[in-house]
């Protein structure tokens, strides 16, 4: 059988590389313009003026469906797809996932999940700021406490005992 020999915790391990920082900084920034540009799209595709022809309050998927109308079905899903290709948008939100991959690959690369992930709710926090600049969204009492929740149990996080440092593979042994 196999087994997992982590390395030894040590105080210098509890400290977090500049590079471990910088990534988590990216993947936050990252995700601030991607959910306001997804929710910019779709204001857009909702409206009836600039959105697609045929609609989603136009044709019901479910009645499609269920009448085995898989034709029109699949018309429909393509006049849909079609609309979100042609939009600028929709290839920023791409480029923007993949540089979120790429960003995010090289984040666990070098950090622990368990400590690297809860540091992507910081985007939470900026992306609600901005919903009320941006769209007039409306935070209330409940909702800004469960922002102060986030940050506090970021800051948990972020002070927690971790070894964040340069992680090594697991050695694996067979037992003697």
């Amino acid at each position: 059988m196999l087994s997992y020999e982590s390395p030894p915790a040590t105080a210098a391990a509890a400290r977090t590389p500049l590079r471990v920082w910088i990534g988590l900084t990216i993947a936050v920034v990252l995700d601030v313009p991607v959910q306001l540009i997804w929710k910019a799209l779709m204001i857009k595709y909702r409206d009836p003026d600039r959105g697609p022809k045929y609609h989603s309050a136009d044709h019901s998927i479910s009645w499609m469906f269920h009448n085995h109308h898989q034709g029109m079905l699949a018309w429909f899903v393509w006049q849909q797809a079609r609309w979100f290709l042609r939009e600028l948008r929709t290839w920023a939100l791409m480029s923007l996932f993949a540089c979120q991959f790429f960003d995010w690959i090289w984040v666990l690369g070098n950090a622990d999940l368990s400590f690297a992930q809860p540091f992507t709710a910081l985007s939470y926090v900026v992306v609600s700021t901005c919903a009320v600049l941006f769209f007039h969204e409306h935070l209330s009492p409940l909702r800004m406490a469960g922002i102060a929740a986030i940050l506090f149990g970021v800051i948990l996080v972020g002070s927690s005992e971790h070894k964040t440092t340069d992680i090594e593979l697991p050695i694996l042994k067979e037992p003697t």
